[in-house]
């Protein structure tokens, strides 16, 4: 799979439309998000984890003895 024409065309038409000079910043920022979106995920599954309540510990044995 290599790159095709209309590969070529999108990237004239984000050069035309941020020019050349704003492409790295605009690089960064998608970076950035990409980063934040993940860290969000992790900390949402780890929250959801925590949430889960764990094996309940068994009931204790009645040592009780019979008043008759």
């Amino acid at each position: 799979m290599g790159i095709g024409p209309e590969w070529i065309v999108v990237l004239v038409v984000i050069v035309l439309l941020f020019g050349a000079s704003r492409l790295p910043l605009l690089g960064r920022n998608v970076g950035q998000g990409i980063k934040e979106f993940k860290k969000g995920v992790k900390d949402a599954s780890r929250d959801e984890d925590a949430a889960e309540p764990k094996s309940q510990p068994a009931a204790p044995a009645d040592d009780r003895k019979p008043l008759a």
